[in-house]
């Protein structure tokens, strides 16, 4: 694997390549990078049977004016957006994904945008854990988060509606 530090740019590795070490849980691979640990997998011990602190959900279809909107309510609010995103998780993939400008990043705080490479894995478990410590945050600092995207099943997720099976 090759890494531009200066762009922050990581090529995935090769797993052809003998070196390279692949964590197995269960049925995921996992290639951990020179500079970030192996990713943790949500499991039925971490995967949090809590409700999530209160948010305002804005849902909906991709390029309907949702996060325009949400920067307004947060502005209003004084609010911090969370992303509600199966896509824009995923950092380098900013084609397609509707992600919020820089601008508007730069306006209101956004969190859960670029957080993991795309051949990491990444489950609806996965996004409910980061986005609970997240909504945590946010009212930590006395604000109020708006969880904004189209992602029903990551909502769900979050609201505690999902359960990991256990074999």
């Amino acid at each position: 694997a090759t890494a531009d530090r200066s762009l922050g740019v990581h090529d995935p590795p090769d797993i052809r390549d003998q070196r390279v070490k692949i964590a197995v849980a269960g049925d995921r691979m996992m290639l951990p990078r020179d500079d970030n640990p192996a990713p943790q997998v949500a499991t039925s011990k971490t995967a949090s049977p809590e409700p999530s602190p209160p948010f305002i959900a804005l849902v909906g279809p991709t390029a309907v004016g949702k996060t325009a909107i949400a920067v307004k309510l947060a502005k209003a609010m004084g609010g911090e957006i969370v992303a509600l995103d199966s896509m824009q998780v995923y950092r380098y993939l900013d084609i397609g994904t509707a992600k919020p400008t820089p601008e508007a990043q730069k306006e209101i705080p956004h969190h859960l945008i670029d957080v993991v490479d795309p051949w990491d894995p990444f489950t609806a478990i996965d996004y409910a854990l980061l986005a609970r410590q997240v909504l945590k945050e946010i009212h930590a600092r006395g604000r109020m988060p708006l969880v904004v995207g189209g992602s029903g099943l990551y909502l769900r997720a979050l609201c505690g509606e999902l359960r990991v099976a256990v074999k």
